[in-house]
């Protein structure tokens, strides 16, 4: 079952690749900043990756982006409990809708949330279904 799997997996890829080829892809890097250690070793890894052309290119492009991690029970704040700081977020406060007909992997790594919300009719791959429930990302059916 597994070497099914792995091969409709390097198809679907094979497939995606070529209906997304003519989109110039913004590439989506999550970065976890819980400590000053975590922030020096983002920065020490950014100035080496500096040194690559095609890396500050696709930076000043637009085509690189960074998205913040935020994990709100590790927040080192003494002042505030973490039950005070999840029960403060207002129960209005949603994700955005992804407006896509066709949610795929490159998608899924680009949410910084633990919510994926998506249009009613959207389709999702199974390498994106796989990867959301890998990082434990709760995807959501929204009616419009």
């Amino acid at each position: 079952m597994s070497a099914i799997r792995e091969e409709v997996r390097a198809i679907l890829r094979e497939e995606l690749a070529e209906i997304f080829a003519d989109q110039d892809a913004i590439e989506m890097r999550n970065v976890t900043v819980e400590s000053t250690d975590d922030l020096n070793a983002f920065v020490a890894d950014l100035l080496n990756q500096v040194t690559e052309p095609q890396f500050v290119e696709k930076f000043q492009r637009g085509k690189l982006k960074f998205v913040l991690e935020r994990n709100m029970t590790t927040r080192q704040d003494p002042a505030i409990p973490a039950t005070t700081m999840l029960g403060a977020l207002p129960n209005s406060v949603e994700s955005p809708i992804l407006e896509k007909n066709l949610i795929t992997e490159r998608d899924v790594l680009a949410v910084a949330t633990k919510n994926l919300r998506i249009s009613s009719t959207a389709r999702i791959t199974p390498l994106a279904r796989d990867e959301a429930r890998r990082r434990g990302i709760r995807i959501e059916r929204v009616v419009r």
